[in-house]
Parts: C-alpha cells; sequence; structure tokens
C-alpha cells in the first residue's frame, strides 16, 4: 500500500510543477505577484489540481483560462480514476467473500438438513467473511431452495447446480 501512495504523491507532486511552469509561461508576465515564478504558480497549480479553486489566483487571459480548464480537468480525472478503480476493487473483494459464505453454506448443505454446529460454523463464518446477517440469510434461503429432494424417500440428493 505505502508504494503505490508513495508513488501517487510523486505523480502528484510532478503533475502539479508541469501545471504551475505552464501557467507561469501563460500568465506569468501578466500576473507577477501570483504567476510570477514556477514557485508562486505553484499554489495556483496545486488548488486547481485539486478542484478547491479558492478563487484568489486565476488566469486572466484565454490562454490562461484554457489551459486552467485542462488542468482542472486532469485533476478530477486523477480522483475519479482511482475513487473508481476503489470502487471496483472493494465491490470484487465484497462479491469473493459473498462467494465463499455461498460455497460454505452449499457445504453445510449437502446432506439436505443443517445441524446446529453447521448453523453456528456458518454465522461464524459470515461474521469473519465479513458477510451482513442480511446477506448471509439470503444466500441461506437460496441455497435452501437449490437442495433437491428425493420424490420417493425424502432425503436430499444434492443441490442443483445453476
Amino acid at each position: 500500500e505505502m508504494p503505490a501512495i508513495a508513488s501517487a504523491m510523486f505523480i502528484m507532486l510532478i503533475i502539479i510543477v508541469l501545471a504551475a511552469s505552464g501557467i507561469h509561461l501563460i500568465e506569468g508576465k501578466i500576473q507577477q505577484q501570483s504567476m510570477g515564478s514556477i514557485p508562486k504558480a505553484m499554489w495556483w497549480a496545486a488548488v486547481t489540481l485539486t478542484t478547491v479553486g479558492y478563487g484568489d489566483v486565476v488566469p486572466v487571459t484565454i490562454p490562461g483560462k484554457l489551459f486552467g480548464l485542462l488542468i482542472t480537468v486532469a485533476g478530477v480525472g486523477m480522483v475519479a480514476l482511482p475513487a473508481g478503480i476503489l470502487a471496483s476493487g472493494f465491490s470484487q473483494e465484497l462479491q469473493k467473500r459473498r462467494e465463499a459464505y455461498r460455497l460454505k453454506v452449499q457445504s453445510a448443505l449437502e446432506d439436505g438438513e443443517m445441524s446446529r454446529r453447521e448453523a453456528r460454523r456458518l454465522k461464524q463464518s459470515a461474521r469473519e467473511l465479513g458477510v451482513s446477517a442480511d446477506e448471509a440469510r439470503a444466500i441461506l434461503a437460496a441455497e435452501k431452495s437449490a437442495v433437491q429432494i428425493c420424490p420417493h424417500c425424502g432425503k436430499s440428493i444434492g443441490i442443483a447446480h445453476r
């Protein structure tokens, strides 16, 4: 985890320097006070890339405003892309955990019945896997409905595979 964070911070720093350099080239002569040097322009770059946009330093020329627009969109992308990746990873992890729980439920129902011991183990497994009580009940109900019973003797003949 830490190397990824350090890499992201390093990339962000490079982008801030590049954005500050760009706005300095475009607006530096017009706005000496706030963009007359790259270090001075870094405040604008950081505020614009993070989409905070305090408004204390803004481009005044058309090329500066267009560059500002580009930097703002890049800032949104820098936040949105990792957020989407994290959300997707989180969703996949939840799905893996639900599937692991479903397999444990299937194993407990192999004989068509569930003992108290198996029920306790399933409850513990749900907690360990982070499966909510509602999800666990839904998975259990779905798997119980998939158990096939022999019409002649009434015993379980297994779980219908979907």
